[in-house]
């Protein structure tokens, strides 16, 4: 392991919005004066690097020759292992406090991603320089090629094998949802298999897929050699749809979606595709030459590189391109350019990658966005900290890396520097030189700072028990405010009681001598009580988040699914029902896990427009014939409205239950009608209790068995 420099990789993160100025040669660290963009540019590998940087806490991680830690702020070199034997283009992967990477060597390594040093590794039976790790709930899954064809789970802290299974060979990353794991070989198809030992669940064999899928909302996204993007049903296997990319080229580029479209290159073609139907929204020849990289998604723009050793900025809902940068200069000289294959990725508004240069890149998109979309959902190929930082789950952290960008000119340099803004219950890190934990010191030093005493006051009266008793009877009297409040179930007034309430103890606890043992153990406790209470609610909130997302896409999907129904498009409607379903789903077990109530008080999704019926009258909807809205005029039902839901299976309203025993009506109509009557005419819904969720989820189940 080479330590180029001594320093922390934590001493470049600069707190409270301080910017870190930069200076340098024209070369390597100042605005490219040929495209204004450029950042920095630090040569790396004379090998060049086809990894994909992963960019976390500041620090960008990259693999060649070598695996480099890289400064974010100004491209400095932090550290840089060199103990493995041969190089690859595997993306690096990120998990608490450690950096995995495969190589051409077949060994899998482990590395601490503080000082560059070495904790594990693992040999294979084959290369593993192209497959990217991907890290989930303690485990590293792995792929390897040429001959062997393995799929390795490695326990991501000792390093020891915990399943292995043939799969065939692989360059993608393992992508894992749930309970499963998806991978995409070259040789034998696109696998599901399980989390637990690796037991194949299914195989998709039309094709070979030699890319990384990605998986959203129950659905598969899969590029194969056949130039055809797949969309399969994630338990199942079954092909939902297929859109060939008019055999362009054998694509190397993998997908990613967002928003309901799948970004992918193929050729010189950018393509966004309807995730839900297959149709094509636009496509793009943006490139002379081939994109073998994978999109990413950032803000309304989607970045991709090509061959012809450009990376492109194209707008997400026109395929225009926007803006792009050369490394060969402009205008284009791709024929004298390096080559890109590292697929980019956006933090805090600064795009990174790699290239066969052998330099990893830093530009300015001018903006403030991160990279989003499945790739970095699934923390699979490269990612960034909003995966990083909680292992195996994809939400929940709070802090936000942005980029500072003063005004640049061509006559000079600008400066530049990331910062990191803490949220207002954002935990934070601890100086450099520790071990990353949180302490206590640090949770509440932005509260001390702002709310100590005057420093006159603490030179003349420190150890004044007045004020020290001051400090304590307020923050007695914010304890009895939070208690109050959260009674209440108005939380955010009880976290910033809380707070406060933290503050205040805190600052007393400063002012107690240290010899004076009894009252510091009695602050000490308030404190350590408040914190508790404190990092409950938070926790509390941070699960309610979590479960109004979760509710907000499933009653989407499932209004949208009702909608799809009628109109006779059942394979929309059986996507829809089934990413309902599968939300609802999770949102109940959220609820049954949690130890507050997260439905107090009750939560309101939005219900977005988009799904009109064209009518709310039954008799104006073809779907039902005539004969069945006469029968259900004669019973009383002439409006949706009029449709009464039953509370439980078998969820056909009374009344239709009427219609049913007379006969005058199919099976068909009578399942468009119970499903009308959950149809929600308004913008919003209300969840107030666990059950409301779970008979939803059931609806959904009925749903999808239907347009099944």
């Amino acid at each position: 392991m080479v330590d180029r420099e001594q320093r922390s990789r934590r001493s470049f993160l600069l707190e409270g919005g301080a910017v870190l100025g930069v200076a340098g040669s024209v070369n390597e660290l100042a605005v490219d004066l040929l495209t204004t963009r450029r950042i920095w540019k630090r040569d790396l590998d004379i090998n060049g690097l086809d990894s994909s940087p992963t960019v976390v806490d500041a620090t960008a991680y990259i693999s060649g020759s070598s695996l480099y830690a890289v400064s974010a702020n100004d491209g400095a070199v932090l550290w840089e292992f060199d103990e493995a034997s041969g190089s690859g283009a595997s993306a690096p992967a990120y998990s608490n406090g450690t950096v995995y990477y495969g190589s051409l060597d077949q060994t899998l390594y482990a590395v601490s991603a503080n000082d560059g040093s070495l904790e594990w590794s693992y040999e294979a039976d084959a290369r593993l320089d192209q497959s990217s790790p991907t890290v989930a709930d303690g485990t590293v899954y792995v792929g390897s090629g040429h001959g062997d064809g393995s799929l390795y789970a490695i326990d991501a802290e000792t390093g020891v094998l915990r399943w292995r299974d043939y799969v065939g060979d692989s360059v993608g990353a393992p992508v894992i949802h749930d309970d499963r794991v998806y991978v995409g070989t070259y040789t034998s198809g696109l696998h599901a298999v399980s989390i637990e030992n690796g037991e194949r669940l299914w195989r998709v064999d039309r094709a070979d897929y030699g890319t990384t899928p990605t998986v959203v909302d129950g659905t598969v996204y899969a590029t194969s050699d056949d130039t055809v993007l797949y969309a399969v049903d994630a338990e199942t296997g079954e092909e939902l749809w297929a859109h060939d990319n008019s055999n362009i080229n054998t694509p190397g580029s993998s997908p990613t979606v967002h928003e309901g479209v799948a970004y992918v290159g193929s050729g010189g073609f950018l393509y966004a595709i309807d995730t839900e139907t297959g149709e094509v929204r636009w496509n793009s020849l943006i490139s002379e030459r081939s994109i073998d990289t994978s999109p990413t998604v950032a803000g309304e723009t989607v970045y991709v590189g090509s061959d012809e050793g450009i990376c492109y900025a194209v707008d997400a809902q026109t395929g225009s391109v926007s803006w792009e940068v050369s490394l060969g200069g402009l205008p284009r000289l791709w024929g004298n350019s390096p080559w890109i294959n590292s697929s980019p990725i956006v933090v805090g508004g600064v795009l990174f990658f790699g290239a066969s240069d052998g330099a990893l890149y830093a530009f300015d998109t001018e903006t403030d966005a991160d990279s989003v979309g499945s790739r970095v959902v699934h923390g699979s190929l490269n990612h960034h900290h909003a995966w990083a930082g909680e292992p195996g789950r994809w939400f929940g952290f709070n802090r936000e890396i942005r980029w500072s960008t003063p005004a640049v000119g061509l006559a000079g340099l600008g400066t530049y520097g990331f910062y990191r803004r803490r949220s207002k219950q954002a935990s934070v890190r601890s100086p450099a030189g520790d071990d990353g934990a949180e302490t206590d010191a640090n949770r509440v030093s932005d509260a001390e700072e702002q709310s100590a005493p005057d420093s006159d006051d603490c030179d003349d009266n420190n150890d004044d028990s007045s004020i020290i008793e001051e400090r304590q009877s307020e923050g007695a009297e914010l304890l009895k405010k939070a208690h109050t409040a959260k009674e209440t179930a108005n939380f955010n007034e009880a976290t910033d009681a809380y707070t406060e309430a933290l503050t205040q103890f805190q600052a007393a606890l400063s002012g107690v001598d240290s010899g004076d043992t009894e009252i510091r153990s009695e602050i000490e406790e308030s404190i350590e009580v408040t914190r508790e209470e404190l990092e409950s609610i938070e926790a509390r909130e941070r699960q309610r988040t979590e479960l109004i997302e979760l509710l907000n896409t499933a009653e989407r999907s499932f209004q949208v699914g009702i909608v799809a129904y009628t109109q006779n498009r059942e394979i929309l409607a059986r996507i829809r029902f089934r990413q309902a379903r599968s939300a609802f789903k999770e949102a109940t077990e959220l609820l049954e896990s949690s130890d507050g109530d997260l439905l107090s008080p009750p939560v309101e999704v939005n219900v977005q427009p988009g799904r009109e019926l064209v009518s709310t009258a039954l008799s104006e909807l073809p779907v039902i014939p005539e004969a069945e809205t006469v029968a259900l005029a004669d019973a009383g039902i002439e409006n949706l409205n009029d449709l009464e839901s039953s509370e439980e299976a078998p969820w056909l309203p009374t009344v239709v239950e009427t219609v049913v025993d007379e006969e005058t009506t199919n099976e068909r109509v009578t399942t468009i009608l119970t499903l009308l009557s959950w149809w929600n005419d308004t913008d919003s819904y209300e969840f107030d209790t666990t059950a409301a969720v779970s008979r939803r989820r059931e609806q959904a189940d009925y749903g999808f068995t239907r347009s099944s």
